[in-house]
């Protein structure tokens, strides 16, 4: 559950970005990394936030995500 693609993505990251609720609390249950970075430094809850998806951002802090992680140009989610 916490391979990456090319760009440093874990299918969490996806989840996150597509607001796929049911498969990312799967992912998070399975045991995927929920503060997993991609090559930008971004966490599932960066995506989350920068997409204005609420829902998504609510489960990922509820299960535990980290709001105080920079990315790589400093900003938290």
């Amino acid at each position: 559950v916490n391979r990456v693609d090319a760009r440093g993505c874990t299918a969490l990251h996806h989840a996150a970005d597509g607001d796929k609720i049911d498969i990312a609390e799967a992912l998070i249950d399975a045991g995927a990394n929920i503060n997993a970075r991609d090559d930008d430094g971004a966490t599932p809850l960066h995506y989350a936030c920068v997409v204005e998806l609420p829902g998504m951002c609510a489960l990922l802090l509820s299960k535990g995500a980290e709001v105080g992680i920079p990315d790589d140009d400093g900003e938290t989610a």
